[in-house]
């Protein structure tokens, strides 16, 4: 059986290999287009492919670029002099975030990376800005003399300008959007020293969300033959997409960076999702010097493996650029088969199928690790949200990592792609209206031309809650990024987040706002369920999505989601937790005004479904009931202070915990709710019947009971009148016999200083129940192949580093993140506690 399909290219030859189970290979070596059956041994194709890939890493594209920069946070240095003496700065591997590490001093104001004086600093989460610089120093091989060289950034938080040999060669002011530098003409003769600065500066006041601070996304460089492809320069379509078979139009951009015509031939080779050939086509192009020419080559695939949300089928189109019988280079990528339709009448069809989306609103950052985007995190943070009933995120707002992007095609979650907040008008004194002048369209550009083969993408969003909505220089903005999107990719639905206006403002919703939604395909909007079916009467063809919405209200946005055929999806604010913004999500009993954001110590939103670490919250368990991932959930509301009543904020949720642990409330009464799609429910405490009650299914799937309470098992028995089918929950109390839990999330682990590793930490009882009441702290001992590089909770409140080796639980559990050492080896972690709990667990890198 066939597994696998190398091309290898050899002078005007190529080298087709089969990869098989058994030792022995067969290949086909084509001389002139002859085809020549060969049987090599599977070491001998193995040593071949080995010694061509070294060679090809001598040039070629992408090489990884994140190891062994130097660091300062001096801002009054010249960090772009090559004459500047750097021994003693800092030396670092990206990601890096600056704004989580540490303060130098620590104190009342400065407890660790956070400072009670930030202005506005509820908005950021009391982190600090400022300006850094980060230098490499790197020499170029003989071999890489004359090719092209290309730095890419994936992200440098907030403002950048990059410098080559002390001259400035790139300046970026949105901290989310990628970008390319040609550098050739910069750089000294191989074997002699090159210099890379990059000074970064994230001013204060300008977001009004944690935005972390410094390279926080990869760096990657390619050696590039002056014929080339560019990078983002191929762009895969889908045109005609059926069961018996699909078109794949290919389409190539090529550059001439030779100073004579060239004539090259083009091959681009498609491999289905394991692996094997599906299609190969050649072109020949002439091109002249400093010219960039588009080619276009297409493909029929006969019964396509389709991209999905079950099943997220990823094509591979190989392309290899070939000039006089020389190779020039390589380019790969990944891209998904697939169909997207989106109508009032039926609504958003993937794959000629209806699809509701479950969406979640996200920010970027990870967390405890900030906006740092390891590969791992990123995954991780989408196969928490798929393994959480989501099939659809917004990334609000602004574009996010490439990493991100590939787990959602990877993982089959659909994506709007958002590219900014704000326009003309700022929203916090310095954020991006100072530069969207400027830089909206290399920005938009640069988003759109790197994103626009992942599969996951359905929708271009150009635009959330901007003040310039309903003004007619809002109209004139968003006909200009339409169309700049369009000319670039007009295969997905442009749309942007709207909300409605204040009391006091002299524009109206059903006056001033349908010229907006004219330029959309498809219309945000942003907690106005109410505006539906009035706006559906006055506009039957325009198809809505609720692109933010508030986790109490869940029931009555996916209600309108289910009836109503053009209301495609619901987008919770938010689907995780998130730096900044701080405590919008707050539910309390004391005089503490809901304002927004709160004050100190509140770091985080506290509005997620998941907290900042990874675990469910109470509205999770909720929405794990409304979407039916879940039959019955039994959440139990902490005791409410006696005279005190609970207040909770717009993004928040009531203070309930799917526990049955409450020492020291014995006999107090407790609120305790089951949330079912079923038509009865019956309560138990220890086996006896508490009560009996109806769930109205069209106005709730909740019913309340009052139990006092007893330690125990609580106990909801749903039965469905429609099937009879009954179904059972239980809670039990925590013992007293503690442990200490690790569990490793993610069991393999490179040799690699990009590679980190989750461990998730929770204080149990002998029968492996959470201790939901403990806030434990924690020593850390990490040894071998591996440093800590964060450990913390979901606990909203600041309390301390995100970094050191001292943690506390919240809810029983926390995290810790490990980062390889780049080689390989074990790596232990150790975790301990003053009580004398103790836990060790390890891992090995390769």
């Amino acid at each position: 059986m066939v597994r696998r399909i190398y091309y290898i290219f050899i002078q005007n030859h190529y080298l087709l290999c089969f990869n098989v189970k058994a030792n022995v290979i067969l290949a086909y070596y084509t001389v002139n287009m002859k085809i020549i059956p060969l049987i090599v041994t599977q070491f001998l194709l193995l040593n071949f492919i080995n010694t061509f890939a070294q060679t090809n890493l001598q040039t070629g594209r992408l090489h990884d670029f994140n190891e062994n920069w130097l660091y300062s946070n001096d801002s009054t240095v010249l960090g772009q002099e090559t004459s500047l003496e750097d021994r003693a700065w800092r030396s670092i591997d990206l990601p890096h975030d600056i704004s989580i590490e540490d303060l130098a001093i620590q104190n009342a104001q400065n407890i660790g990376p956070f400072f009670k004086g930030v202005k506005r600093g509820g908005d950021v989460g009391y982190v600090k800005g400022g300006v850094a610089w980060y230098r490499k120093h790197f020499t170029l091989t003989n071999e890489r003399a004359g090719k092209e060289v290309i730095l890419h950034f994936d992200g440098v938080q907030s403002e950048s300008e990059v410098f080559v040999n002390g001259v400035l060669v790139n300046e970026n002011r949105n901290g989310y959007t990628p970008f390319n530098i040609t550098i050739t003409d910069h750089l000294n003769d191989p074997g002699k020293d090159n210099l890379i600065s990059v000074k970064v500066r994230n001013r204060e006041m300008s977001s009004r969300w944690f935005t972390g601070f410094g390279i926080y996304r990869d760096v990657k460089i390619s050696f590039l033959d002056p014929l080339h492809i560019p990078n983002w320069g191929v762009f895969i379509t889908t045109p005609s997409v059926s069961d018996k078979k699909a078109t794949v139009k290919v389409s190539l951009e090529t550059v001439n960076a030779y100073a004579l015509q060239k004539n090259a031939e083009i091959e681009v080779a498609i491999e289905d999702p394991e692996g094997n050939a599906v299609d190969l086509k050649r072109s020949k192009i002439q091109i002249d010097p400093g010219e960039t020419r588009v080619q276009d080559l297409e493909f029929t695939i006969r019964k396509p493996k389709r991209w999905g949300i079950e099943n997220p089928n990823l094509y591979t189109a190989n392309i290899t650029l070939i000039n006089n019988g020389n190779k020039t280079g390589f380019y790969e990528e990944r891209f998904g088969i697939r169909s997207i339709k989106f109508s009032a009448e039926e609504g958003f069809l993937l794959n000629e199928k209806s699809v509701l989306m479950k969406g979640a609103c996200l920010h970027h950052d990870n967390g405890i690790l900030g906006a740092s985007a390891f590969k791992a995190a990123e995954y991780r943070r989408v196969r928490i949200m798929k393994e959480n009933g989501f099939n659809a995120i917004r990334t609000s707002h602004n574009p996010p990592s490439e990493y991100f992007l590939d787990a959602c095609d990877e993982l089959g979650m659909l994506v709007i792609d958002e590219i900014n907040d704000c326009w003309e008008i700022k929203k916090r004194e310095n954020d991006y209206h100072m530069h969207f002048s400027d830089n909206w369209e290399k920005d938009l550009e640069n988003m759109i031309k790197r994103d626009r083969n992942h599969p996951s993408i359905i929708m271009w969003s150009y635009g959330n809650e901007v003040r310039e909505r309903g003004m007619e220089r809002g109209y004139e903005i968003g006909k200009f990024l339409g169309a700049k999107i369009r000319s670039i990719d007009s295969t997905r639905a442009l749309t942007m987040g709207v909300n409605g206006f204040g009391g006091k403002s002299k524009f109206n919703w059903e006056r001033d706002l349908p010229p907006t939604f004219d330029l959309l395909d498809v219309a945000g909007y942003n907690y106005r369920p109410n505006k539906y079916e009035s706006d559906h009467e006055n506009y039957p063809d325009r198809v809505i999505y609720c692109s933010e919405s508030f986790p109490l209200n869940a029931f009555e946005y996916w209600k309108k989601v289910e009836d109503l055929p053009y209301v495609i999806g619901d987008f919770v604010w938010t689907g995780m937790d998130y730096i900044g913004e701080s405590g919008i999500g707050i539910s309390t009993y004391n005089e503490i005004r809901l304002k927004h954001p709160q004050p100190w110590p509140w770091f985080n939103a506290n509005c997620g479904d998941i907290d900042l670490v990874g675990n469910k919250k109470p509205q999770s368990y909720y929405r794990d009931v409304l979407w039916g991932e879940s039959e019955v959930e039994i959440l139990v509301h902490e005791p409410i202070p006696i005279g005190r009543k609970e207040e909770v904020g717009k993004w928040g949720w009531p203070n309930e915990e799917p526990s049955w642990t409450w020492p020291g409330y014995e006999g107090r009464s407790m609120e305790v709710n089951i949330y079912s799609n079923a038509s009865r429910v019956s309560l138990y405490l220890n086996d006896e019947l508490i009560g009996k009650k109806e769930i109205d299914l069209d106005a709730g799937i909740t019913a309340s009971f009052e139990v006092p309470y007893a330690p125990g098992e609580l106990k909801a028995v749903c039965v469905n009148e429609t099937s009879s089918k009954t179904v059972e929950k239980i809670v039990r109390t925590a013992n007293e016999r503690r442990t200490l839990s690790l569990r490793i999330e993610n069991r393999e682990l490179k040799a690699d200083k990009s590679a980190i590793v989750f461990v998730s930490v929770s204080e149990m009882d002998d029968s492996k129940l959470i201790a939901p009441n403990s806030n434990l702290p924690l020593e850390i001992d990490v040894s071998g192949e591996g440093e800590l590089i964060a450990a913390g909770s979901g606990n909203p409140l600041i309390e301390g580093s995100l970094q050191d080796r001292f943690m506390r639980l919240f809810h029983g559990k926390g995290l810790i993140v490990v980062r390889s050492t780049g080689k390989a080896g074990e790596i232990r972690i150790k975790v301990s506690s003053e009580n004398g709990l103790a836990s060790e667990v390890a891992i090995e890198a390769f």
